[in-house]
């Protein structure tokens, strides 16, 4: 199968955000540390409110836990990504990939790889994007619309075929 696509910034942050989920265990710690800050917060503000000695000396907790929680939700917005895909030349350019049981073969304007099953790590699947791994925190991003009526269903099943044990 051939696909052409340009990955937007929408898709490159939603891969982004489907990285950062795509193990438990970083979704627990990013649970626990939300829940975490939140309660402090909650905390600094009730005890300046009723104890107004304390709110003075709780005064700088209340702005770090703040700005700890603005940069947490800031880091799962699509303001940092989008940010980061207007800075990055290669995420803009048309690809065209052909799938096959040997591989996928990508081009664009300026680059051409020919990348082998076994290449691949991992993969992972989010809303509208796949991730194919070639190491733990690299990956290449395939957007499902790239794909024909029924091609995003084939295209994961080749994955699973190819890359059985590493999902």
């Amino acid at each position: 199968m051939k696909i052409t696509y340009r990955l937007t910034p929408e898709e490159y942050g939603e891969a982004q955000r489907a990285h950062a989920s795509s193990k438990a265990l970083w979704r627990w710690r990013n649970r626990i540390s939300l829940t975490i800050i939140i309660f402090f917060l909650a905390a600094s503000i009730a005890l300046s409110i009723f104890d107004s000695e304390m709110g003075v000396m709780v005064r700088p907790a209340i702005i770090l836990f703040s700005g700890l929680l603005a940069l947490l939700f800031l880091g799962r917005s699509n303001l940092v990504w989008r940010w980061q895909y207007n800075k990055i030349d290669a995420l803009k350019r048309e690809c065209t990939a052909e799938i096959s049981d040997e591989g996928i073969i990508s081009n664009t304007e300026v680059a051409r790889s020919e990348m082998k099953w076994n290449l691949f790590t991992r993969w992972y699947e989010g809303k509208n994007v796949f991730l194919l791994y070639l190491q733990p925190r690299l990956f290449n991003i395939v957007p499902k619309r790239a794909f024909a009526p029924g091609e995003a269903e084939e295209f994961r099943e080749l994955l699973r075929r190819k890359i059985p044990a590493k999902q």
